[in-house]
């Protein structure tokens, strides 16, 4: 269900959208832009069958974005997950999916948190983050193994591309890791309605 945006309809797409294309609607991962996953996976305690079916399933985040609260629902074969995070840096507690330890985390637009913990100095010139203006940056530390992400959602290429770029500092080793994450606007997505049918996309299989 990916889709496929030559110039031309990607320009036709921008023009004839109603509305600013925002961090709302609905993804899909490109999977042949994103890297890898397992690494960070396997640092989070993941097991090695969910690992091997989270990153062969089809992803699709459904996001609502208003004012100082973001919602985020994932869908994948194996697990259904919705999300709401304050984007004011004040902390939130939620559950670790595997171990059931708590999870710490803190959001905010356009900077990182303040009160949230940071990570160690001298991260590897690979592993550094980009925080542009308008991104959605939020921490998460996980209170059994001491391990820090710092995760950054960024809208590109006109809004049609939601990057997400996800820093792991794993407390034992002292590695860091990091990926990322592409996903481009499903077909489905709310925002292709606004585009007339006699100017189609290219919406591969």
């Amino acid at each position: 269900h990916d889709i496929d945006f030559p110039n031309s309809n990607k320009e036709n797409l921008l023009k004839s959208c109603r509305f600013p294309l925002t961090f709302s609607g609905r993804w899909i991962v490109d999977n042949s832009r994103s890297d890898d996953p397992n690494l960070q996976l396997k640092a989070l305690g993941v097991p090695w069958a969910l690992r091997h079916a989270l990153v062969r399933s089809p992803n699709v985040k459904r996001i609502i974005f208003q004012e100082n609260i973001w919602t985020e629902e994932a869908e994948t074969v194996l697990v259904s997950k919705i999300q709401h995070l304050r984007l004011d840096g004040c902390r939130q507690i939620e559950t670790h999916p595997i171990d059931g330890t708590e999870v710490y985390l803190w959001s905010q637009v356009g900077t990182r948190p303040s009160s949230a913990p940071q990570p160690p100095p001298n991260i590897p010139l690979h592993c550094q983050l980009k925080y542009p203006g308008d991104s959605v940056i939020s921490v998460i530390l996980y209170s059994a193994t001491g391990n820090l992400a710092t995760i950054v959602r960024t809208l590109e290429d006109c809004g049609l591309t939601y990057h997400v770029q996800n820093q792991l500092y794993i407390q034992e080793s002292k590695e860091f890791l990091l990926t990322h994450t592409f996903f481009s606007r499903h077909r489905d997505d709310p925002c292709l309605l606004s585009v007339p049918p006699d100017q189609p996309l290219c919406i591969s299989p």
